[in-house]
């Protein structure tokens, strides 16, 4: 069987410190992308509509993420990645 040989502590802190890495970064990512499709690009890009109407455009790429985060989780991992 695979993954079945003992794994050592600093193996287990290896991966965990990593994980934290890049979940972090991936927070930060969303965060300053949802910030500034908000303040930035919702005026820039959608001039000619409502500043709400022109938010919700900007603010596409976040909501839509987590539309396909939650379908992945929902069904399975295949059908998920299918997706992307």
């Amino acid at each position: 069987m695979l993954g079945t040989a003992a794994q050592s502590p600093a193996d287990a802190r290896r991966v965990a410190v990593a994980g934290a890495i890049g979940t972090t970064i991936e927070w930060y990512d969303f965060f300053i992308y949802g910030t500034a499709a908000a303040v930035v690009f919702a005026p820039q890009f959608f001039p000619q509509v409502s500043p709400l109407a022109g938010m919700l455009a900007a603010c596409g790429r976040p909501c839509c993420s987590w539309y396909f985060v939650l379908c992945r989780a929902s069904r399975s991992e295949a059908s998920g990645a299918v997706l992307f």
